[in-house]
């Protein structure tokens, strides 16, 4: 049988507690609460003994009327045997990977809890970096990642890109959190526009739960496949995809061929010289972008629009730097 999420993790707190003492059912409840900050019954709690005295986890929990529950055999543990020194830098590398996102409210806790069921206490070394591009809007990924999970929506200030910066009040039903490049955005269903939106988080402030609007995930959303015409972020409500080809010198052609754009990249054409190359994508600022920072490389063959956007850019760009 397939074990909840959030399941597991009261399962782990449940065990835990009863590791050191007998418990009762108010103790237990007050440790769920205090570690994983959700309100639950005292059903849930039974439920959830039930479950770990059953053949899935087979824990020897006991009752005494007085006293709580308790382990009969003292030296059971639901995460059994203790880790391996090779298991335990595994974990040590993910843990430092997670904290290197230091607005994860989980980073806060995966040490220690890490220290706690291995018994052991993590190397503080750093061993991995990661450059973080953009770290404001990861405070903001708990609140909506939590909403997403309750299938509630949310209203936030948004600041926009103007000259005059203003902040417009948003309410939206989340649907997914991605990441690009560093900056993290959020998919969500405008239910005022019923349609699609992205906004970035870091643009975001004063995030709350909104319990007068209905929560809206359509039918037809895939979140691993959202994105699978885009390029970066951008994804059109009002155009579809095309075929983008391109005309590309050596020597970054050999870089192309080993770092693709995009899924979609296809090589049509290939001499010494040069590649051509097809993606199927949305002809958006990104895919423009990228091309802008390997111009001198780089031929637009098709589509013409897409050409014409380049050579303004180029334009521009020699004007102003003359």
């Amino acid at each position: 049988m397939p074990v909840n999420k959030n399941a597991f993790l009261r399962y782990i707190v449940i065990d835990s507690v009863l590791l050191k003492r007998h418990a009762s059912l108010r103790i237990i409840k007050e440790k769920i609460e205090n570690e994983l900050g959700e309100v639950i019954s005292d059903k849930t709690i039974k439920n959830d003994i039930a479950i770990l005295k059953s053949s899935i986890f087979k824990a020897p929990i006991e009752y005494l009327p007085r006293k709580g529950y308790y382990y009969a055999n003292d030296n059971f543990s639901l995460m059994g045997e203790k880790l391996e020194k090779g298991e335990l830098f595994t974990l040590q590398n993910a843990a430092e990977l997670i904290e290197q996102f230091s607005g994860f409210e989980i980073a806060k806790k995966f040490r220690v809890l890490i220290e706690r069921f291995s018994g052991l206490e993590l190397d503080q070394k750093k061993t991995i970096l990661i450059d973080k591009k953009n770290s404001r809007g990861i405070k903001n990924i708990d609140i909506i990642a939590n909403n997403i999970r309750n299938a509630t929506c949310i209203s936030f200030n948004y600041m926009l890109h103007n000259e005059e910066k203003k902040n417009r009040i948003i309410s939206v039903s989340p649907l997914v959190i991605k990441e690009i490049k560093g900056m993290w955005y959020l998919v969500a269903w405008a239910n005022g526009l019923s349609e699609y939106r992205v906004y970035g988080l870091d643009r975001m402030s004063n995030i709350r739960i909104t319990n007068d609007i209905k929560y809206i995930s359509p039918a037809e959303f895939e979140p691993e496949t959202f994105f699978k015409d885009s390029i970066g972020i951008w994804r059109y409500s009002d155009k579809d995809p095309e075929k983008i080809l391109l005309r590309v010198k050596h020597p970054f052609m050999n870089y192309l061929i080993d770092n693709p754009w995009h899924p979609s990249q296809k090589i049509e054409n290939q001499t010494s010289e040069f590649i051509e190359v097809s993606y199927f994508v949305y002809d958006c600022n990104e895919l423009l972008g990228l091309i802008l920072t390997w111009c001198n490389s780089i031929t637009v063959i098709s589509p013409q629009s897409l050409k014409d956007r380049l050579i303004n850019h180029l334009k521009i760009g020699l004007e102003l730097n003359q």
